[in-house]
């Protein structure tokens, strides 16, 4: 099971957690669909994404960058 949040600073959340114990499963990066996010496990093995909207983008805008991501 994955435990999803939408945070308002996915980086202060993940520094957070990694001082309370966590670990780094993906880091925190800008994604193509227009959030910057990542995936950390707490100290009980629980699997946290967290992630922040850095971008509002369309459907299309986002179809296109998933093309040009993974035809690159």
């Amino acid at each position: 099971m994955i435990i999803a949040l939408e945070v308002s600073d996915a980086d202060a959340v993940a520094e957070s957690m990694l001082r309370g114990g966590a670990t780094v499963v993906h880091p925190v990066t800008d994604r193509h669909y227009g959030q910057r996010g990542g995936r950390l496990a707490d100290p009980f093995g629980h699997l946290w994404m967290i992630s922040q909207t850095v971008e509002e983008l369309t459907p299309q805008q986002i179809q296109r960058r998933t093309d040009e991501a993974f035809t690159s």
